[in-house]
């Protein structure tokens, strides 16, 4: 009996001992299962990033070939935009000044007579151009003949255009005149259009009188027109 006893006790513990090493081999060839499966996704992450976010020596040729291109294209462009622009806000200037001179009238403005250092009130308000420069002159008309007359009538301000801008005067019939004097009439702001001499009176012969803006580099263009109606317009 004792003898039975002890091999069913020693059978029992190499069963045990069996399940024991059974129990280990599984969980150590798991924990391999597991570290090859961390180390193929680490792997698989890492080559992810890599196609994802690197770049390739003919991507960047590309890449800097574009940027190249694009960059002549705004350089070789530039001068026209910036011209266009100038053009524009000249055009806007040589228009608010005319309309300056209207409201000017309009609201009977006094002004400091140049000969006599008096305060008056002018007859009318205009603005003189000269043809091929770049200057213009507000002025009140002291001697009521809606001519700019030097040392006589009185300097309101003198504007000048920007980046070489110059004005070509003309009117329907004469390409070019040499002069403009657009004067406007207190109290109700009527219109004289006159053009190298105070007897030259385009606004009765032609009706309108145009003031081109142009640019001698690019030969662009913006004209500024006004009529003896009164009305301003830019084209």
């Amino acid at each position: 009996m004792k003898h039975e006893a002890r091999s069913t006790k020693s059978e029992t513990n190499s069963k045990n001992k069996k399940n024991i090493l059974q129990a280990e081999s599984g969980v150590s060839g798991f924990g391999i299962w597991n570290l090859d499966i961390v180390s193929n996704f680490g792997f698989r992450i890492s080559n992810f990033h890599r196609k994802s976010f690197g770049f390739t020596m003919v991507e960047i040729v590309i890449m800097l070939g574009i940027i190249t291109m694009v960059s002549l294209v705004v350089l070789v462009n530039f001068p026209a935009v910036t011209e266009t622009i100038f053009i524009q806000r000249s055009g806007q200037e040589i228009t608010g000044l005319l309309r300056r001179a209207q409201s000017m009238s309009l609201a009977v403005r006094s002004v400091k007579d140049p000969s006599t250092g008096l305060i008056r009130i002018p007859r009318g308000v205009g603005v003189r151009f000269i043809h091929d420069t770049a200057t213009m002159v507000l002025f009140g008309d002291l001697d009521n003949n809606n001519f700019y007359d030097v040392g006589t009538d009185a300097v309101i301000a003198t504007y000048a255009l920007e980046r070489n801008l110059k004005t070509a005067l003309a009117t329907p019939t004469r390409d070019p005149i040499t002069e403009l004097h657009v004067v406007f009439a207190s109290p109700d702001a009527s219109v004289s259009i006159l053009g190298e001499t105070p007897t030259d009176d385009v606004g009765q012969t032609e009706g309108r009188a145009s003031i081109k803006i142009i640019t001698p580099a690019l030969s662009l263009d913006r004209v500024v027109e006004v009529a003896i109606t009164g009305q301003i317009s830019v084209k």
